[in-house]
């Protein structure tokens, strides 16, 4: 089974700034409804290290920051009043280009990501992709496309076979069916249905089906043999007719 993503992990690479040693500064300012409506709101709103809008707003050396910008262990200031400014901002669902159009405040937008139709989450039965550079990785898919991704074309998705009614995946549905432990209740017909013999049971009872009708499977055997020849003769008297 897959694992479940938690409840930020894959979520911040689209909330916040993540900087090439991997942690996530401010929020992103792209996702705003509206610019800044004074230089004064700007810059009581953005972090002064990663001018990113602030996440958890601290005062540092006299300067505002977010709260994962400031240095580990040096001393810093809550700042009230921005943080409450921030959560409040209006900004839009970092998948907006998918065609969602929701926004709401920044206080929300990673409870609306859990939801979010377009959030790329795992396969929940755990497929895995077979090229790309995904590789060897659980499959990711939109939220809205899991459902079907479920019932129509994932591998592993059950099946039930319609012999013996038990569950397969679907990606061992043809092996079940096709190699040396084809399915028992699988109907087979007789070998000489051709022959006007026109028997059909399951393959498990298939030995069984030869043991009892030998004998007519045996006069059948004697009967295509007899027509075989028939022809064979008839045949031969044509070509020595058609050659004289």
């Amino acid at each position: 089974m897959a694992k479940k993503l938690g409840y930020s992990e894959g979520r911040e690479d689209l909330v916040h700034i993540k900087t090439e040693d991997g942690s996530y500064r401010g929020w992103r300012v792209d996702l705003l409804v509206e610019n800044f409506s004074s230089k004064v709101e700007e810059k009581l709103l953005l972090c002064c290290s990663c001018r990113g809008l602030l996440r958890e707003p601290c005062l540092y050396q006299e300067e505002v920051r977010c709260g994962v910008c400031i240095p580990v262990g040096v001393a810093w200031q809550p700042v009230q009043m921005n943080r409450e400014i921030v959560n409040d901002k209006m900004i839009s669902c970092p998948l907006k280009k998918k065609g969602f159009k929701w926004s709401n405040t920044v206080s929300t937008v990673l409870r609306h990501l859990e939801q979010c139709e377009f959030f790329p989450v795992l396969c929940p039965l755990g497929c895995v992709s077979l090229e790309g550079e995904s590789k060897g990785k659980v499959v990711k898919l939109e939220r809205r496309l899991i459902p079907e991704h479920q019932r129509d074309s994932s591998p592993l998705r059950e099946l039930v076979c319609e012999f013996c009614l038990g569950k397969v995946k679907a990606c061992e549905m043809n092996p079940h069916l096709e190699d040396s432990n084809e399915c028992p209740l699988q109907k087979v017909q007789c070998p000489y249905w051709d022959h006007g013999y026109r028997e059909e049971m399951e393959r498990r009872e298939f030995d069984l089906h030869e043991r009892e009708f030998m004998q007519i499977h045996y006069k059948l055997s004697i009967t295509e043999i007899k027509d075989k020849l028939d022809r064979a003769t008839d045949k031969i008297a044509f070509l020595e007719m058609k050659s004289n």
